[in-house]
């Protein structure tokens, strides 16, 4: 059984300057599962982790978007708007067996978003890889192991990239596109989170998103065979994987390596 997971990293001005920060593992199945995930990848993860630190002109990653749009012949805007990035976002999760192509891009995508509304910071650092390593299908277990509980310095599992949860497609409100956008999750994968704050709070409105899942339930019931809101299987909250009980300075940014042990 493992026990921990160990992230090194090095300083933004001295890169051969290293430190390890060390996560417990939690005592469930999905944690075990994402640590033979993480067995199987190999390096650093995409961009060392991207960056906490935001770029300050929103036209750097609208440039950047535009770059990696040259690349999608279905997709050409004159302008990288809301409706430009909902329709790449919806490009991504409808081409999912290409998702690891367009990590960079997706994160632009949500980058820009977060300039739009004010951010400066990000609170969270996501490790991704490319390739992602193996994948292992969930059972019913491993969907008990989603939680609302508050939690602050922890690894969060992420869907690497295939689709929104239930939730966030209700959450944001920013893709009205079901179909598309809104998946359930059915493997374990790689991909991870590492969350600096806690952001239980989001899961704070359960009768608003009970609501939304009956005004869509035909969607869940056709797609998924789910007629219930509280299906394990809607993963409503989060999967966390392991906690710290330091939080490194913002001048530690550049993730080198994740092991488990």
């Amino acid at each position: 059984m493992y026990k921990r997971a160990i992230i090194t990293l090095s300083n933004v001005h001295r890169a051969t300057d290293t430190i390890d920060v060390e996560f417990k593992l939690n005592d469930h199945s999905y944690a075990q599962k994402w640590a033979e995930c993480i067995k199987s990848v190999q390096g650093a993860p995409n961009d060392f982790g991207f960056p906490r630190r935001l770029e300050e002109d929103p036209e750097i990653y609208q440039a950047r978007i535009k770059a990696h749009l040259e690349l999608i012949p279905e997709l050409d805007f004159n302008v990288i708007d809301q409706d430009a990035v909902n329709t790449i976002h919806r490009y991504i999760e409808d081409n999912h067996t290409q998702a690891d192509k367009l990590l960079t891009l997706h994160n632009d995508i949500h980058y820009l978003e977060s300039l739009w509304e004010g951010a400066r910071e990000v609170v969270f650092k996501k490790l991704q890889w490319v390739p992602p390593g193996i994948r292992i299908p969930m059972e019913t277990s491993d969907y008990k192991c989603y939680t609302t509980q508050p939690c602050e310095n922890y690894l969060e599992a992420d869907f690497s990239h295939v689709g929104r949860t239930p939730h966030n497609t209700w959450y944001y409100k920013d893709d009205k596109s079901l179909s598309t956008s809104c998946r359930i999750q059915e493997d374990v994968t790689s991909g991870c989170m590492w969350w600096y704050k806690d952001n239980s709070h989001i899961y704070e409105d359960r009768k608003g998103f009970v609501e939304w899942f009956y005004e869509n339930k035909s969607y869940f019931l056709r797609k998924y065979d789910i007629d219930w809101p509280h299906d394990p299987r809607m993963c409503y909250g989060r999967v966390i994987l392991a906690t710290a009980d330091e939080l490194p300075g913002p001048e530690w940014d550049f993730v080198q390596q994740l092991r488990v042990e």
